[in-house]
């Protein structure tokens, strides 16, 4: 930490010096816990509700009042943020592309599924290796799945079942089960601490949801997260 501010300060063009000005903005910090090379650095402490306050307080000591010697040149505020962030909204990296330009290797993708496991089913008629009467008696017992549950297949990068249609409901999709499946896919990258994903706009593949509307749903389920080790999602787009 100390080779990282020292020569900062020092710097000409970023240290304390005639023209500049260091001002530190700390929540979960202790004065005791700084590097010495901030030890003498104006100090402005957060508190909930308060940023009015904090603005003013920047404001006069950038116009020099009270604040000692005024910066010659115009006052210039430059701000070195390293407050952790508060949601996932604030870490993750959203990027849309077709399926076949994909930005970033992924550990997961996560595919638009409905309650019989229909949609993911292989299209090609294979023999199934099983007599007709298992086959039949595996059918009579299958269950559905929950609207908004998530499914994880098989090992990285892995397969996830975001359960989001129901075939016997009209429309098939219901924006509460898009909410749902998108913080239980959230859940799972915590949980396998996945950093990149590939990510179908659910409701939007095989439903009418727009894709306006995900992107908004989307934004709504990383602001209520908390941060983790996500880092990238790929939304992956028809073509």
């Amino acid at each position: 930490m100390r080779a990282a501010w020292e020569p900062f300060i020092n710097s000409s063009s970023g240290g304390v010096g005639s023209d500049s000005r260091i001002i530190l903005y700390l929540e979960d910090l202790r004065t005791a816990d700084l590097p010495a090379p901030l030890s003498g650095v104006r100090i402005l402490r957060h508190r909930e509700g308060e940023f009015d306050r904090v603005a003013g307080t920047v404001s006069r000591i950038l116009s020099g009042e009270g604040a000692g010697p005024q910066p010659s040149g115009g006052a210039k505020l430059r701000l070195v943020a390293n407050a952790p962030p508060r949601s996932l909204a604030e870490s993750v990296r959203v990027v849309e592309s077709a399926r076949g330009s994909a930005p970033f290797a992924v550990q997961a993708m996560v595919f638009e599924e409905d309650t019989s496991l229909v949609l993911s089913a292989d299209p090609q008629v294979r023999d199934p290796g099983e007599h007709p009467v298992r086959i039949m008696t595996s059918l009579f017992d299958h269950r559905p799945e929950t609207p908004g549950r998530v499914l994880v297949r098989g090992r990285e990068p892995y397969r996830v079942l975001a359960i989001v249609h129901d075939l016997g409901e009209e429309p098939t999709w219901r924006e509460e089960w898009v909410v749902a499946a998108l913080e239980g896919v959230l859940s799972v990258c915590t949980r396998l601490r996945i950093e990149a994903i590939g990510l179908e706009p659910l409701g939007s593949r095989h439903g009418r949801l727009p894709l306006s509307r995900f992107r908004e749903l989307l934004r709504g389920a990383l602001s209520a997260a908390p941060p983790g080790e996500l880092q990238r999602i790929w939304v992956v787009l028809p073509g």
